[in-house]
């Protein structure tokens, strides 16, 4: 009997795990449908054949493995004429195949613009160093990102899920009926979807690793007059002015302040009165009703 139960239960177990491996492969009886794999391969020593967009802004190893490496800069610049180096930045911009993402010039007077330039990543160091020459640099700062492994792990993902996106459309070539083609359509659409958010990340990089931003502040430098404006004595009539208007500065305060204060105690005595008004008239009226009953008790005795 124990024998028996070993047996029964063993052969339980083999059916239940060959009916686990069995779901999830298949949409129909007769259509393999394959599995997709989030694991990308290691491209750690190997170099794909093929890459996405343009990649002037990668670099190659001793390994012959090229890497994605998005480069950027902020800088201050102070220089003496500031519409002048302006419009010289502008032109060594265009000189390097760059363009102007957005600028502000401050119009309050403290002479400040700000711009911020896309730049191909191999022409930053060139670029910073011609903006050097314009004025004096007090700020610069460089980032440098390595996104190789991410890059090419979303670029594995993506060829993955092309590869899965045939297989499905086979499938769906295949089908006899709707209630296929009702199985098979919902999982092409989210593989589609999914390969065109890889293939939008991957043309962001893309733009990141050609070319470079640099976020560049120019401030103008300010003028000391040589000269120092000589000393003046004040006059009897600037004197006068002053007390007078010292005069009147504070008759003005303590008129206001009395306003204020009238204002204030006028603002409290009204709800006041007509509260104290309320209470009279309560207290009044339960006293008459007090002598009321008093009047009609002395009158029953």
């Amino acid at each position: 009997m124990r024998k028996f139960k070993l047996l029964f239960i063993a052969l339980a177990l083999i059916m239940a795990v060959t009916a686990l491996c069995g779901c999830g492969v298949m949409v129909r009886d007769d259509v393999y449908v394959p599995e997709y794999d989030e694991v990308a391969p290691d491209y750690t020593n190997k170099l794909p054949s093929d890459s996405l967009g343009d990649t002037s802004g990668s670099y190659i190893d001793k390994d012959g493995y090229e890497e994605k490496i998005a480069k950027n800069a902020d800088m201050t610049l102070y220089v003496d004429d500031l519409p002048s180096v302006t419009d010289i930045v502008e032109s060594k911009i265009k000189s390097c195949g760059g363009y102007i993402s957005s600028s502000r010039e401050d119009m309050s007077g403290t002479g400040r613009a700000t711009i911020s330039i896309k730049i191909p990543s191999q022409s930053l160091d060139a670029f910073i160093d011609e903006l050097k020459k314009e004025g004096k640099c007090t700020y610069l700062y460089i980032n440098t990102d390595n996104i190789t492994g991410t890059y090419y792990d979303t670029r594995a993902r993506l060829e993955n899920a092309q590869a899965q996106l045939e297989q499905y459309k086979l499938i769906l070539k295949e089908a006899k009926t709707i209630d296929d083609i009702l199985k098979v359509q919902p999982m092409i659409d989210e593989v589609q979807e999914r390969i065109e958010r890889y293939e939008a990340q991957l043309k962001v990089w893309d733009s990141q690793v050609s070319y470079s931003t640099v976020n560049l502040v120019l401030m103008a430098n300010k003028v000391v007059a040589d000269t120092e404006k000589p000393a003046a004595f004040m006059t009897f009539a600037e004197f006068f002015d002053g007390i007078k208007n010292g005069f009147m500065s504070v008759l003005s305060v303590c008129v206001n302040a009395l306003g204020y204060i009238t204002m204030g105690l006028v603002s409290i005595a009204l709800p006041s009165g007509v509260i104290l008004i309320i209470v009279h008239l309560i207290i009044r009226s339960v006293r008459r009703r007090r002598t009321k009953r008093k009047s009609n008790k002395d009158s029953e005795n």
